[in-house]
């Protein structure tokens, strides 16, 4: 009878262990699979910054381009409107 007994308990040890194992091996699967997540996230994160950051450089160079057109744009307007002036003048002269 004690024998049994003892048996049935080395039974249930075992089982435990076994049990013990699979989770310990689970949990180094779930951890394995959550530092490949984290990793990607993080470089996707990085990407991201990467992208915001040449997308603010061209965001920045085309306010100076659109600046530096808008600065010729007046300089022509005004020299089309001195030469408009300037032949009105001549035609008012000449009549």
């Amino acid at each position: 009878m004690l024998a049994a007994k003892l048996e049935a308990c080395a039974d249930r040890v075992s089982r435990a262990e076994a049990r013990a194992e699979q989770i310990e091996k689970q949990a180094a699967t779930a951890a394995q699979a959550h530092d490949t997540a984290r990793a990607a996230a993080v470089q996707e994160t990085r990407q991201a910054q990467a992208e915001r950051d040449d997308a603010r450089k061209v965001a920045a160079e085309a306010r100076e381009q659109a600046a530096r057109l808008a600065g010729q744009l007046e300089a022509l307007q005004r020299q089309q409107d001195k030469a408009e002036a300037a032949e009105k003048a001549t035609k008012g002269k000449g009549e």
